[in-house]
């Protein structure tokens, strides 16, 4: 799946996901408008916003942005991806390679940008391009 971004700051967006989100209207996103990503994992959080996980090219770092930022311009999905609904978290559903869906810990540690987590994050990314 792959994404363009058409607003990179929160002010742009809709009023109900601004209210959702709750950062400040000033909050600008990392990214240029125009500019296009790779999607290696969605979820939907108890607010109802969906979020895609992108590598922001700037830091080069994978970040959980609001999908209302782009316009989908590949509909495809990898064949390697899974889902689940998940239970007693702000997350309702998530989808993407297996360790994001199947370890409870690997969605917190690849945000807190743990080596290992970071690795195998890597280690998926290389599977979906070949």
């Amino acid at each position: 799946m792959k994404v363009k971004c058409i607003y990179n700051k929160l002010e742009d967006l809709s009023l109900s996901t601004r209210e959702k989100i709750g950062i400040q209207l000033k909050s600008l996103y990392p990214m240029d408008i125009g500019e296009e990503f790779n999607v290696y994992g969605q979820l939907v959080d108890k607010k109802g916003i969906i979020h895609y996980l992108i590598i922001e090219h700037r830091m080069n770092r994978s970040y959980w942005f609001p999908s209302e930022l782009f316009e989908i311009i590949d509909k495809s999905i990898p064949t390697n991806w899974y889902f689940t609904e998940v239970s007693n978290s702000n997350i309702i559903a998530i989808w993407g390679f297996y360790e994001l869906v199947y370890d409870r810990d690997f969605f917190s540690k690849l945000m807190d940008r743990d080596y290992e987590a970071y690795k195998i994050f890597m280690k998926r990314i290389k599977e979906t391009k070949a």
